[in-house]
């Protein structure tokens, strides 16, 4: 009776193993249902901790973690939002969110398409020697002038020979076949219609002023024989290949 006079004089009164608060003569006991202790969104009503002890004297509180959602935190050996652990007990839900997240993949595929364009180039049937044919019609004269009548030619029976008047090269040395001091040696080149091409040795020249000028850039053939007519010379041909060119700068058999 002296303790609970002393009890209602003091107001309040707390012993250890559990909390109670008295207020005039109702008593509300802490391990029951306190709205309070719920934590904000969660969706069951925790406990209330116990204060433990370690063993420095100081008391192990439970811990919250938050992983995008909530947590709860409870002590030892109690399950909290149905987890169960030897020491603080935590219940995470990524996000926050209800139900299952949708993905959605979209993929586009799109079609590249090379188009590769290759020209060749095939060589006229012209011996080595020679040049491209004309973009002219070949023309059809048997004897012709050109490089503005320092250049003769004619074609006759399957053969064909040029002279030249002026030129800054020699011909090869004199051979004995052509000894005779009234014939001139090397003005002119000449291909049959066997053997290859070789110098003129002739008393006589095909340089004719007054015959048909053949402008550079032309070809002329007649049965075997073609000639090119160009700004640097004329190069003229057996349809076997064999030919020479000549001009006023040099000449070349082949």
């Amino acid at each position: 009776m002296a303790t609970a006079a002393l009890l209602a004089g003091c107001g309040t009164a707390s012993s250890g193993g559990g909390s109670n608060t008295t207020t005039g003569t109702s008593t509300t006991s802490t391990n029951e249902f306190n709205p309070n202790l719920v934590p904000a969104g969660g969706s069951s009503p925790g406990t209330p901790p116990k204060s433990a002890k370690s063993k420095s004297g100081k008391s192990k509180s439970g811990s919250k973690s938050s992983g995008g959602g909530q947590s709860s935190a409870g002590t030892n050996g109690s399950t909290v939002g149905g987890s169960t652990g030897g020491g603080s007990g935590s219940v995470s839900s990524p996000g926050g969110s209800s139900g299952g997240a949708q993905t959605i993949t979209v993929t586009h595929t799109s079609t590249v398409t090379h188009t590769v364009t290759q020209t060749k180039y095939v060589r006229p049937d012209v011996p080595a020697g020679a040049g491209l044919p004309s973009r002219s019609a070949a023309l059809s004269v048997s004897s012709f002038d050109a490089a503005r009548g320092n250049i003769g030619c004619r074609i006759s029976s399957g053969t064909v020979r040029c002279d030249v008047a002026r030129r800054v090269w020699s011909p090869p040395r004199r051979p004995r076949s052509c000894r005779s001091g009234s014939s001139a040696w090397g003005q002119g080149l000449m291909v049959g219609s066997s053997g290859s091409s070789f110098f003129v040795c002739a008393r006589n020249s095909v340089l004719d002023p007054t015959g048909t000028y053949i402008r550079s850039g032309h070809d002329d053939k007649v049965g075997s024989v073609t000639c090119q007519v160009r700004a640097f010379g004329v190069t003229c041909f057996e349809s076997d290949g064999r030919g020479f060119f000549i001009g006023r700068t040099g000449y070349t058999r082949f």
